[in-house]
């Protein structure tokens, strides 16, 4: 069965949110490989409100912190939660280029609207689960999250449709 490992979804699929600006309304129809540059710049300014509405200060500041449970540093996971928490929280303060162009393969045969909407379903997963997650949390609870995303039946069809842009198992 495949695994989609939720991570390398939302990093995949949000990778390039930070710094995007622009119009909207591209044709969600349109395959990513067709798109010009402002229509990549419309995308990239959609994705990143997608995920400013899903991923608030406290989602972010968790997945942060839990990553010292990840990278075997528990004790300092309370310590890097609360100095996030206490930043001023500006999510375009981290701004880099937007460049899906980039990250799209040349036979990807997915659309706008299927890329958008694997994006979204995964980013509600992840908040979700990060809900639920503290500094105390085990190494089992964390790895729930590998195998949390199967029953994302939109970024399975995704990654049906554009191999190599979503790690697969």
């Amino acid at each position: 069965m495949r695994n989609l490992k939720l991570s390398a979804v939302v990093l995949s699929l949000s990778s390039m949110l930070w710094a995007c600006g622009g119009g909207s309304g591209t044709d969600r129809s349109k395959l990513l490989t067709e798109l010009s540059a402002q229509e990549v710049e419309s995308i990239c300014q959609e994705s990143f409100d997608m995920y400013a509405a899903h991923m608030g200060q406290e989602s972010v500041c968790k997945l942060v912190s839990i990553m010292m449970i990840a990278f075997g540093s528990p004790d300092q996971c309370d310590s890097m939660y609360t100095q996030c928490m206490a930043a001023p929280f500006d999510p375009e303060a981290t701004a880099s280029e937007c460049d899906l162009s980039q990250q799209i393969p040349e036979d990807c045969q997915a659309t706008v609207g299927e890329f958008l909407q694997c994006e979204e379903e995964a980013l509600i997963v992840l908040a979700d689960f990060l809900g639920g997650i503290t500094c105390s949390s085990s190494m089992e609870d964390l790895s729930a999250m590998e195998t949390m995303d199967q029953d994302i039946q939109s970024c399975l069809d995704f990654a049906e449709k554009c191999p190599g842009l979503i790690t697969n198992d």
